[in-house]
């Protein structure tokens, strides 16, 4: 069960460092890096792939927590390719706008919270991300409100990115309550 733990972790890992370096790449319209995190989202598909394997073979370590640790590997795959989809974007030459950019901040950060609140969990913790994902939702409505086409994709995808993270939130509670 050691090798899933270190397979999860590196997931999470891959997910957060494209998310970082797809704001930056975005930021920068640097073509090629972006070209080069899309393809980062092939390691997340084979890291997911082998923990649905063990996961289907063995069960996790208490096996009652298997189904809420599959959703949340399959929750994490959705996010790659979110992030993914996002590079594929803005490669084609489209700019990152000023609310996307701070939303794709605020969902970056938002993500890191879960990572963090997955490998140390605190209760009030939990609180404090439903808490954020209100604020989080609220800000992407005023967004939504006041974008241009071109903007609205980008935040939708943000956007989706931000529920997908959220929707850990209870699986992670069934595996660590």
């Amino acid at each position: 069960y050691r090798e899933y733990d270190t397979v999860l972790r590196r997931l999470f890992m891959i997910i957060m460092t494209m998310s970082e370096e797809s704001l930056k790449a975005a930021k920068e319209n640097d073509q090629k890096w972006l070209n080069t995190i899309i393809f980062m989202d092939q390691d997340v598909n084979r890291y997911a792939d082998f923990c649905r394997r063990i996961l289907n073979k063995r069960g996790y370590a208490e096996f009652k927590r298997t189904p809420p640790m599959y959703y949340i590997v399959e929750q994490l795959e959705k996010i790659g390719d979110g992030y993914r989809d996002l590079c594929r974007y803005f490669s084609k030459g489209k700019k990152l706008g000023k609310q996307a950019d701070v939303l794709f901040n605020d969902v970056n950060k938002f993500f890191r919270e879960f990572y963090e609140l997955y490998y140390k969990f605190e209760l009030k913790n939990v609180d404090r991300l439903v808490l954020r994902r209100r604020e989080l939702r609220e800000k992407f409505e005023i967004a939504f409100e006041k974008s241009e086409k071109d903007e609205m994709l980008v935040l939708f995808q943000i956007y989706n990115i931000l529920d997908n993270t959220f929707d850990m939130n209870g699986p992670l509670m069934a595996a660590r309550l």
